[in-house]
């Protein structure tokens, strides 16, 4: 039991008498009954609050939860006893959650029940567990506390951001995926499998002319083919040390995880093999490519204990070990950052390793943070000064997408908002042009 704030005042105020009692010597007197009263009501209060220790209080949580979305707690507190009881409530959510450290106050009447709700962003995955439920009580009265702890422990399971692929089913049903800012595309190029010969028509060009056939039947035949629709992706996910730093309330890897996890279904919907390849300081996960949903399901599986870790990744080990995994030419998503010289250089010295064969797609993290620096009024010498360090890094970073480009690497430079959008769009297109 604790004393209240009118547990405090009341004796303040008897203190008064005694204070005044120095002048007029009776008024001690009326001290001392002051203090009786106040001690009776106390020995009312408490016993009051002894007996209302019939109050139970649970929490309801989904086990599994989606990195970096909104997700919902809710609250339950039930009045058995026969009190009325003032009741503050506070929860205890894992520490690696972004929650409003709020505290729920209501009045429950004999047998009432209280619901409440708040929300809670997990900021990072794996396992994650809430702690007890904090209750502090009082009666009408109010001149004392009564603290309860409730354990209700709950673990939690903290995954990719599934929920984007949910939004996605929803959108794709009403033809409406625009609305998230995807294009919608139709499959064009010439395609590489053989579909069937036809007449020649002006405008279709001599190279898809078949000689054997004209020569055959007497009038130019034409081939005709159809799109290669099933390919071969591979989604590399760069965990070194430029990928650990903080954009807003999650590392970039993890935006690199969520985008990874719509890429992979919008392929598997597509009819491509999807395949995963994560690396460090050395190679640290393959999934062979495969297809369909199961294949989705098995890759986020295998992206939820992924970590970015404070090491410098080897991209010349983790290239060359991918390139020997893969004998079928594929579209290599890399997902990486181009912030540090030092490491750009590294990558882009490495990359041609896999672009020799395969198609390579960067999609880099655009610093937003350092172009909005350099477009802020700047009020000092320090402030001069950092925005000449600001687009130094946006010039060095800009030099390594051109020299990317320059062999033969395709490049998405986006935003921590606008990547998965960037990516999937970028995927869709060049799976529309038959360049996978």
């Amino acid at each position: 039991m604790l004393p209240s704030r009118r547990f405090t005042l009341l004796l303040a105020l008897a203190a008064v008498f005694f204070f005044a009692a120095a002048y007029l010597p009776a008024l001690s007197w009326g001290g001392l009954w002051f203090d009786g009263i106040v001690v009776a009501l106390c020995a009312g209060d408490f016993f009051l609050l002894r007996a209302a220790g019939r109050i139970s209080a649970h929490r309801e949580v989904e086990e599994t939860l989606s990195l970096g979305a909104l997700e919902p707690v809710r609250l339950a507190v039930a009045n058995r006893s026969a009190q009325w009881l003032t009741v503050d409530l506070r929860d205890e959510p894992p520490a690696a959650a972004v929650a409003p450290p709020r505290t729920f106050r209501f009045t429950l009447g004999p047998g009432h029940t209280w619901r409440g709700e708040y929300s809670m962003i997990p900021r990072e995955r794996g396992d994650h567990h809430f702690g007890a439920l904090h209750l502090r009580l009082r009666t009408p009265l109010g001149l004392l506390l009564r603290t309860l702890v409730v354990p209700a422990p709950a673990a939690v399971r903290v995954y990719p951001d599934v929920r984007q692929i949910r939004q996605y089913e929803m959108l794709a049903r009403q033809n409406r995926t625009t609305q998230a800012g995807l294009r919608r595309v139709r499959q064009i190029g010439p395609g590489s499998e053989f579909e069937r010969l036809r007449d020649y028509v002006p405008n279709d060009e001599l190279r898809r002319v078949d000689w054997k056939a004209t020569a055959r039947r007497g009038v130019l035949m034409t081939r005709e083919y159809d799109v290669e629709r099933t390919q071969t992706v591979v989604l590399a996910l760069d965990l070194g040390r430029t990928m650990a730093s903080r954009l807003e309330q999650m590392t970039k890897a993890d935006y690199a995880v969520n985008a990874c996890v719509l890429l992979s279904y919008v392929a598997a919907l597509s009819d491509d093999h999807v395949g995963l390849y994560a690396f460090a300081e050395q190679p640290l996960r393959f999934m062979k490519p495969g297809k369909g949903r199961p294949q989705v399901f098995r890759l986020l599986e295998a992206l939820y204990p992924l970590q970015a870790v404070p090491r410098e990744a080897n991209y010349r080990l983790a290239f060359v070990s991918l390139a020997a995994q893969l004998r079928k030419r594929a579209l290599i998503i890399l997902f990486t950052d181009l912030i540090d010289p030092e490491a750009s250089r590294r990558l882009i010295e490495s990359v041609g390793v896999l672009a020799r064969r395969h198609r390579v797609l960067c999609v880099a993290f655009s610093d937003y943070e350092l172009a909005g620096m350099i477009r802020a009024m700047p009020e000092g010498p320090d402030d001069l000064y950092r925005q000449a360090v600001a687009a130094g890094m946006l010039d060095d970073r800009r030099r390594a997408l051109a020299e990317l480009a320059r062999r033969g690497v395709l490049t998405v430079d986006a935003g921590p908002s606008g990547l998965t959008v960037a990516a999937v769009n970028k995927y869709l297109e060049l799976k529309a042009a038959a360049k996978v």
